[in-house]
Formats: C-alpha cells, sequence, structure tokens
C-alpha cells in the first residue's frame, strides 16, 4: 500500500492576478514565483490563494499539477508568451528583472 501524503501552503498574490486562479474561461495555470519557494512543492499538493489589500481575502485553492525550475526564456515559452501567466511581456519583464 503506498501512501501519498500531500501538502497545503498559502501564497499571497496582488489581487490582479489572484482573481484570475478562478476565471470560469481560460484562468491562470502558472503562477511565478521567485526564490525557493517552489522547490518543495510536489504535484497533489495544493496552494491556498489569499488575495493581498485591498481584497484581503482567501479566494481558494489550486492543485499542482506540475513544478518546473525553467531558465527565463524557457519560462516565457512555457507560459505560453505569458497567457497562462496572465501577465504581459513588460510585466514579466519586470517580475524577472530580464530585459
Amino acid at each position: 500500500m503506498q501512501i501519498n501524503l500531500t501538502h497545503t501552503y498559502l501564497i499571497s498574490v496582488h489581487p490582479r492576478w489572484a482573481s484570475s486562479f478562478f476565471l470560469s474561461h481560460n484562468p491562470k495555470t502558472i503562477e511565478l514565483r521567485k526564490g525557493s519557494f517552489g522547490t518543495c512543492l510536489k504535484p497533489g499538493d495544493n496552494i491556498a490563494i489569499y488575495a493581498t489589500l485591498p481584497t484581503a481575502e482567501l479566494l481558494g485553492i489550486v492543485r499542482i499539477l506540475k513544478r518546473q525550475s525553467l531558465t527565463v526564456d524557457r519560462l516565457w515559452q512555457a507560459s505560453q508568451q505569458g497567457k497562462l501567466a496572465k501577465v504581459s511581456r513588460p510585466q514579466f519583464n519586470a517580475y524577472t528583472n530580464f530585459t
């Protein structure tokens, strides 16, 4: 018998991007994170999405399907040029400090 342990993590996300996880049509499916947070994630884990001020509320929970650590160029391609992360190229560049 195999026991799969999953974890639930809480992250805070700007309301603009937090709410896009829960769109009924074409939801956000990639979350961009700097640092080492993602290294602990495994498929099946859950992330509770907290929208920061001015919303200041827990919007819901999403399940991790896959975690990848990619170079900036590969991340832009994997996000379908920002479509899956709901960011424009200038927003992506500003976040990743890549110009």
